[in-house]
């Protein structure tokens, strides 16, 4: 059995540290993807249908592309459940942003649609996007 981590970077340079810190972990390269904007991949309805395509739900596509949109990027990989314990570590060694707090801190300015329930962020998630 598998299963499937998403993380969200504040840049590709984060992202390709994360996906090397799996490497390290033994996670095999081809089980590891990157979705960062680049020539063939910007704007975000092409980043939306790229998350959409690598199997990642509506309601965290949307968020997602967004931050790819502003310069984020996002490592989804899938593991062995023997596997997942060290793949949660090595992409826990580096920095990366929780997804709730960015949903709803675009909800909040109007740039994703509203989810049922969404909590809004948290002063420490303002004065991270003020920052950027």
């Amino acid at each position: 059995m598998t299963e499937t981590i998403t993380r969200l970077f504040d840049t590709p340079a984060l992202a390709r540290q994360a996906a090397g810190e799996l490497e390290r972990a033994a996670v095999p390269r081809e089980a590891i993807s990157i979705i960062a904007p680049g020539p063939d991949l910007h704007g975000r309805d092409a980043l939306l249908a790229a998350l959409m395509r690598a199997g990642v739900d509506a309601q965290d596509a949307q968020p997602l592309a967004e931050a790819v949109h502003r310069g984020g990027a996002v490592i989804r990989v899938t593991v062995d459940q023997d596997r997942l314990g060290q793949a949660c570590a090595a992409l826990h060694s580096v920095p990366f942003i929780p997804l709730q707090p960015k949903r709803a801190s675009y909800q909040i300015g109007g740039t994703s649609p509203a989810a049922e329930g969404a909590t809004p962020p948290d002063e420490q998630a303002i004065s991270h996007d003020r920052a950027r």
